[in-house]
Order: structure tokens, then C-alpha cells, then sequence
């Protein structure tokens, strides 16, 4: 499947060119789902300014960066990853159906059992970074 092959741009063993052309093959993914995903802004490994946010960040609207200085002033660049979303999941969470979701309730997804993209719902589609 050709979803499969989509990586993290953090993968060292990819280049900023493979990361690149990954971008062109989700867009035809897009396009061959009917699926509605834009570039907003290209991540790239050697422009720390592009890593502002992940989509842990961004579905549970973590984005103002002032949280992260308060909890830590010394480390500015601190990222929830997978594990902090397991931690939620078990502990702070409720699974709950489709039929009951409303906007801005947050959509996670897993593989073999561990949190790997998350994004939001909104009108039956789920908006993600």
C-alpha cells in the first residue's frame, strides 16, 4: 500500500529530496481518495524554525509555545510525542463512537497499538497537521 511508505521527516537515513518527493506522493494519494490534504509548510531537518509544531501539538491545541516554557524554561524545544498521547489514552481519556463526535474532538491514530498521528474533527473530516 502506498501509505505505507511515508516516513517522518526526522528519518536520518532519508534525504531532504526523498523527504520532497514523500510530499508529491501523498498529494497523489490525495487525489486518488478524493481526500482533502494541503502543504502548509515543508518541515525541514536543517530549518529549526520549521519545526514550530507536531500534530500531537496541534489536535490538542498545544500550539502557544508559552506552555512549554513554563514547564521546562531551560528547554524550549520540547515536542508531546507518541508516548505523552499514550499516557493520555490510558489515563485521561475517553474512547468515544463516531455517531457522538463533535467538532474539535480529537482523532488519534494507532499502529499496533501505539499513538502515531492525531488530528481533529470537524464535520464528519479530520483535520491534522
Amino acid at each position: 500500500m502506498a501509505i505505507n511508505n511515508v516516513r517522518s521527516w526526522t528519518d536520518r537515513k532519508r534525504s531532504d529530496t526523498e523527504l520532497f518527493d514523500q510530499v508529491s506522493s501523498v498529494m497523489r494519494l490525495s487525489r486518488t481518495f478524493g481526500l482533502s490534504i494541503s502543504l502548509v509548510r515543508l518541515a525541514r531537518r536543517d530549518d529549526p524554525a520549521s519545526h514550530d509544531f507536531n500534530c500531537f501539538m496541534w489536535a490538542f491545541g498545544l500550539l502557544d509555545k508559552n506552555w512549554m516554557t513554563t514547564l521546562n524554561p531551560e528547554r524550549q524545544r520540547i515536542y508531546p510525542r507518541s508516548d505523552f498521547v499514550a499516557y493520555l489514552v490510558r489515563y485521561c481519556l475517553q474512547e468515544i463512537s463516531q455517531l457522538e463526535m463533535r467538532t474539535g474532538d480529537a482523532v488519534i491514530y494507532f499502529t499496533n497499538g501505539k499513538p502515531v498521528h492525531a488530528g481533529t474533527w470537524d464535520s464528519g473530516l479530520v483535520v491534522s497537521k
